[in-house]
């Protein structure tokens, strides 16, 4: 696993059972690289999930859906504050923050509802590979809808050359 949850903090007395399954709904939908940690959090209990409807990827901040005619957002403290989502102060967040680790934030029904505190870890054999294509001066495509993914973050992950990732 390379993706790793640390924790979660509620806000605003919300039921964190919906929400969560709100979450894990699009996220699963929408193929993210948080799917694995959504579906821990759920036991791998895929009947719970929800039909999502209206899917958006906003470019490097999150993704949003339509879940029993609420919106979900899930993304970056960029994206709740374009959808006029009110966050906790940097300092705030950074109490909850370890070295290392990101956080993802989730509103529903344009409510903040939750933040999850995560981290992202390499594996030797993707290392090596990212190494060898370095090193080839082959440079890796990413796509992705994981908004803490940038060039700088899988350059410090797979100790690599940010230059390696387009």
């Amino acid at each position: 696993r390379t993706i790793h949850l640390h924790g979660i903090k509620t806000f605003e007395g919300q039921r964190i059972d919906e929400a969560i399954i709100d979450a894990a709904s699009v996220v699963v939908a929408a193929g993210t690289t948080l799917k694995e940690v959504f579906s821990d959090i759920i036991d791998d209990k895929r009947e719970l999930l929800k039909p999502v409807d209206t899917l958006v990827y906003e470019d490097s901040m999150g993704v949003s859906g339509w879940v029993d005619s609420k919106r979900v957002l899930i993304g970056n403290r960029t994206l709740m504050e374009n959808h006029n989502i009110i966050v906790p102060s940097k300092d705030y967040e950074d109490k909850y923050k370890g070295e290392g680790t990101d956080t993802i934030y989730l509103a529903n029904s344009g409510t903040l509802t939750a933040m999850f505190v995560v981290s992202y870890n390499s594996n030797n054999e993707t290392v090596e590979a990212l190494k060898r294509l370095q090193k080839a001066s082959i440079r890796v495509l990413v796509r992705t809808t994981d908004p803490n993914i940038t060039t700088e973050r899988l350059s410090d992950i797979f100790d690599v050359s940010k230059d390696l990732f387009a």
